[in-house]
């Protein structure tokens, strides 16, 4: 096993991380300014955790400063010519060389104009036709999209989350206007009775756009007792419970009587490519306020899409919120060496198949995982793991296993080593 000291939690929450193809791992650096860590390069490290070089991002980071706390970094992506991408929560892209020179960057306006906004205290109304955040492969060479943003009066003043897909295999990031895409789906819906017009992303084709409501604010709805598609059931709460529990989506706590039984401001965390016709998606509360912040009785989804219409085939609801206690970033990982997706909670490790299926589970309650529960399950690369320990601040790396009971014994040799550091 090899062990990687941190000392930064900022990678984490913020999915400031990558772990690429060929097992490197990439982190940020930081340094202390005035008694808080502040972003200086990131780092690459091979599995050995030996450090390979390093990029350094200044020019984007000088670049966030302008908004004044408007904007931060959101997720790291190494595309097929590997070319190092950051993206922001307000959808701005920064492209890199392997040498880590900046090359590009896609973002809707130029200093100048920050500026103004931020002395005009308007700075939220900056990056309206966003391209997407959050980058991931599929195994055709096409490039899954998510956007991230705010509902009205807050950032965008478009819909939240949206899901697209290149619409070319290996497409440039090195355009300053973003690669055509095609949407998919999204996790909030732009109502007619809206004045502001809706915005979308820039070079997405909306052919799968349908003009009714999506299917992940029927939770949403319900609370604003307008616009449902179970509209006549709102004067019955029993009635509109039993119609949400018989759809697809269902409600999985069955505790009827608290609102957080509820997914509020639904956001999608992850995109995994699955087969040539589906991809997978996990859809968690977005957390960015108390209301919507999640604990025991917040549900999260696993949902399939279909690639070309963007309809939701199935979901997978474990109904296990101890994802909650400490398992940041509540991440799927595709093992495709054994054909299998892996979930860690801090009670169990579930394995899917490509089918969406829970073909098997691993309990940690027993005491001899006690240390293990507090590892978050970071990625997989060359049939290499990667675990967060939030205890020590470290991460380490070491082989899983295939069958039970060799990730049995590869979990507690790690245990084992870990009590060393």
């Amino acid at each position: 096993m090899n062990v990687l000291k941190v000392n930064s939690l900022s990678f984490l929450h913020n999915k400031e991380f990558l772990i690429d193809k060929d097992g490197y791992f990439y982190i940020d650096r930081y340094y202390i300014d005035g008694g808080s860590y502040q972003p200086c390069e990131i780092v690459i490290y091979n599995q050995q955790f030996e450090e390979i070089s390093c990029i350094n991002y200044k020019e984007a980071s000088d670049f966030m400063k302008i908004m004044d706390s408007q904007d931060s970094f959101k997720c790291f992506y190494k595309t097929f010519d590997d070319k190092f991408i950051i993206g922001t929560k307000n959808n701005a892209v920064f492209v890199f060389d392997k040498d880590g020179k900046m090359i590009s960057k896609i973002i809707e306006t130029d200093k100048d104009v920050f500026s103004k906004l931020r002395e005009e205290r308007q700075a939220r109304l900056i990056q309206k036709k966003h391209f997407a955040s959050n980058f991931y492969d599929t195994r055709e060479n096409k490039v899954i999209c998510i956007t991230s943003g705010y509902g009205f009066g807050w950032i965008t003043e478009r819909g939240r989350y949206i899901l697209g897909i290149s619409k070319e295999p290996n497409p440039s990031f090195e355009l300053e206007m973003p690669f055509d895409t095609i949407y998919l789906n999204d996790t909030y819906q732009i109502y007619k009775d809206y004045e502001r017009e809706p915005v979308w992303v820039t070079n997405m084709d909306m052919a799968n756009f349908k003009n009714k409501l999506n299917i992940w604010n029927e939770y949403h709805d319900f609370f604003k007792y307008k616009n449902s598609m179970f509209r006549q059931y709102l004067d019955d709460r029993n009635k509109y419970y039993e119609v949400i529990n018989a759809h697809k989506l269902g409600n999985p706590t069955g505790n009827n009587s608290a609102f957080k039984s509820f997914l509020f401001n639904m956001s999608i965390n992850q995109a995994i490519d699955l087969n040539e016709t589906q991809l997978l998606i996990t859809v968690f509360t977005d957390g960015q306020s108390k209301s919507d912040y999640p604990d025991k009785r917040t549900p999260y989804y696993f949902l399939i899409i279909d690639k070309l219409s963007g309809e939701i085939i199935r979901d997978i609801s474990p109904n296990d919120t101890s994802v909650y206690n400490n398992n940041h970033p509540y991440m799927i990982v595709d093992d495709r060496k054994y054909d299998r997706l892996i979930f860690k909670t801090y009670d169990y490790l579930y394995f899917f198949n490509n089918k969406g299926e829970i073909y098997e589970k691993i309990s940690l309650l027993d005491k001899k995982f006690s240390s293990f529960r507090n590892w978050s399950y970071l990625g997989i690369s060359n049939y290499i793991s990667f675990f967060y320990d939030h205890k020590k601040n470290n991460i380490y790396s070491f082989e899983l296993g295939e069958t039970l009971s060799d990730i049995d014994e590869n979990i507690m040799n790690a245990i084992k080593t870990s009590r060393k550091y």
